[in-house]
């Protein structure tokens, strides 16, 4: 067995032995365990680990050192808003140009009429949930020849006054 067969080994026998720590480790705790909320914790603890690095010390401007966590966060909020503000300064804002190039339609420009309502209405997929009106899609679909002039006239109506009602 060469060296990379004696390391491969090596790690096998070592996670071997960390995994059995591990059980032993835990199964100690749960042997302590006597109520359901500490077994939960435990649980926990054992699935969930803490990845939670702390932060080392920050130099401050007179060039000593802080080690408070609050003040760790001040001195890092003050040095990355101080950040933004410098680039904010030193960007030259863009010239101004419209981005809208050609008219924006309006909705009297969508051409409605008893016909496409009516086939709108025909499209309807029955087996659909009904929507915030509670009229199910099915109905809607087979009363579409007598109610697609009524709904025109609603919409148009709308439409002219400017008015839509939830």
């Amino acid at each position: 067995m060469g060296v990379l067969g004696q390391l491969q080994d090596f790690k096998k026998r070592n996670n071997f032995d960390i995994r059995k720590a591990k059980a032993a480790y835990f199964q100690a705790k749960l042997d302590e365990v006597k109520t359901s909320g500490a077994y939960w914790n435990l649980l926990n603890n054992a699935t969930k680990p803490k990845a939670t690095k702390s932060i080392g010390p920050l130099k401050r401007e007179n060039e000593s050192l802080a080690v408070d966590d609050k003040e760790k966060a001040n001195l890092m909020n003050t040095f990355f808003s101080s950040v933004g503000e410098k680039l904010a300064r030193s960007v030259e804002p863009l010239p101004f140009r419209p981005i809208i190039k050609e008219a924006v339609p309006c909705l009297s420009d969508i051409p409605l009429s008893c016909s496409i309502i009516e086939k709108k209405l025909s499209l309807l997929k029955p087996s659909k949930t009904t929507g915030p009106d509670g009229i199910s899609p099915r109905l809607l679909k087979l009363a579409g020849p007598s109610v697609a002039a009524p709904l025109t006239n609603l919409f148009l109506r709308s439409m002219e006054q400017g008015v839509y009602d939830d």
